[in-house]
């Protein structure tokens, strides 16, 4: 396996601007100078550049989804202790009533004692 400028490693730098295709045909072909080996090195570096951005990529989305779906959360939490229903406050009115009712009526018949 040479390394001079006709060898394998200046062809592996060469592959750096093949599309897939032909560094696939390359990879396939069978030279006596290892540049399969190489190939299929580049093949190898490509996919994992295309993973590291894939994972960075599925790691930003899952962060943005989480912080989403926490503020949703939050304010369906908070939305649910803010508004109160015509019918919650006239049920409190008069529950309101009746305990005024009760502690006018106790505090009468106490003074009658």
């Amino acid at each position: 396996m040479s390394i001079d400028s006709t060898g394998p490693i200046t062809t592996h730098i060469k592959y750096q601007d093949m599309d897939n295709e032909q560094l696939y045909h390359f990879a396939a072909s069978n030279f006596k100078d290892g540049t399969p080996k190489l190939a299929l090195l580049e093949i190898e570096r490509r996919r994992r550049i295309e993973d590291k951005e894939h994972n960075k990529k599925m790691l930003k989305l899952t962060i943005i989804g989480t912080v989403f779906a926490s503020l949703i959360g939050a304010a369906a939490g908070l939305s649910g202790n803010f508004f109160i229903n015509q019918s919650e406050l006239t049920k409190a009115k008069y529950e309101l009533e009746q305990k005024n009712k009760m502690i006018k009526l106790l505090e009468s018949k106490s003074s009658t004692l």
